[in-house]
């Protein structure tokens, strides 16, 4: 039996084949400024595949707070993987940090002060920030091409437990659109959030090759596909903006790629004119495009139809139960 309040927080880290960056990752949160006695680390590997589990026994052997390590044996989703550690957590807080984000020492202490001090149930958030190192990825600064306008991102926020538990956990059907979706639940239970500029995480994104081009490509068809079964739960105006499934959002991706003189297969040698010409920045603009035309191209093949069956809350032991119409 997990001995709850044993710990101020969780933080949650869900990992796959990330191994080369996922060592920087856990040394930033193993080295905190906050007391290493008031939180602990849940690690859980959704079926790696590379040196991710000798990486995180270094880290277990060195860290001065508790790391504790879960592993899927196969692929399971990123909902299923953090289920398991909202369930293990000790932490009343649960503070959700990706396995490719850096987090300053001050970051968890921001993020419990933020709980400590509000009167009512918050959800936490803070910065997320592109870096193309990890040795110092704190010399990044943030730009407009990092907003983000999410209620809820699990890549850099925190919540308490207790209403995780009341919100239903994660959808363990959908590989995408996981965070918004709990987000939009959380909200509904009337939870606030609030913003913490000095709570960053700086988010490593790897230089574009072609072997990662087409694995994110074929990620953005997985997303489209997600993204019906996250409209099928929330049938709205706002999801349907959230999933970008308007003219308007394909006139502005058509920008985004001059209106196809940029495409897949010159993607690559348009980032690197972008690299010459010293403008990263443009060639960040033109792989986002190109990666969303991709969704929604699939997202239009797919079609209108959307799944009937209501997708199922998970109880803090797993067990699946048919929820009533969010309405």
């Amino acid at each position: 039996m997990t001995e709850r309040g044993r710990v101020d927080s969780t933080v949650t880290v869900v990992t796959r084949n990330r191994a080369h960056v996922l060592g920087h990752c856990l040394h930033a949160l193993t080295n905190q400024s906050l007391d290493p006695a008031r939180y602990e680390i849940v690690i859980v590997d959704d079926g790696s595949t590379d040196e991710t589990p000798a990486v995180i026994a270094a880290v277990q052997r060195e860290a001065r707070c508790e790391v504790r390590a879960f592993r899927f044996p196969e692929h399971r989703g990123v909902s299923a993987a953090r289920n398991l550690s909202i369930r293990e957590a000790r932490g009343d807080v649960i503070v959700f940090v990706d396995s490719d984000g850096l987090v300053p020492p001050s970051f968890l202490s921001t993020h419990l002060a933020a709980h400590r001090e509000s009167p009512r149930p918050v959800i936490c958030r803070g910065p997320i920030i592109a870096t193309d190192s990890l040795h110092y990825p704190f010399a990044a600064r943030w730009s407009l091409l990092d907003l983000n306008t999410s209620f809820f991102d699990t890549s850099n926020a925190s919540v308490r437990r207790e209403d995780l538990v009341r919100a239903g956990l994660f959808d363990e059907m959908l590989f995408h659109w996981e965070g918004i979706d709990v987000g939009l639940r959380l909200r509904r239970l009337g939870l606030r959030r609030v913003y913490r500029r000095n709570a960053p995480l700086y988010h490593y994104q790897s230089s574009v090759t072609g072997e990662r081009l087409e694995g994110w490509l074929e990620k953005e068809e997985d997303r489209a596909r997600s993204a019906r079964r996250f409209f099928a739960r929330h049938p709205t105006l706002e999801a349907r903006l959230i999933t970008s499934q308007t003219p308007l959002h394909r006139w502005l991706n058509g920008l985004q790629r001059g209106f196809g003189v940029v495409h897949a297969g010159n993607l690559l040698a348009w980032v690197e004119r972008c690299r010459r010409w010293r403008i990263p920045a443009l060639g960040r603009v033109l792989v986002g495009g190109v990666l969303t035309e991709r969704y929604l191209s699939h997202l239009q093949l797919l079609g209108r139809d959307t799944p009937t069956q209501a997708p199922a809350r998970l109880t803090p032991d797993g067990v699946q139960r048919q929820h009533d119409s969010d309405g």
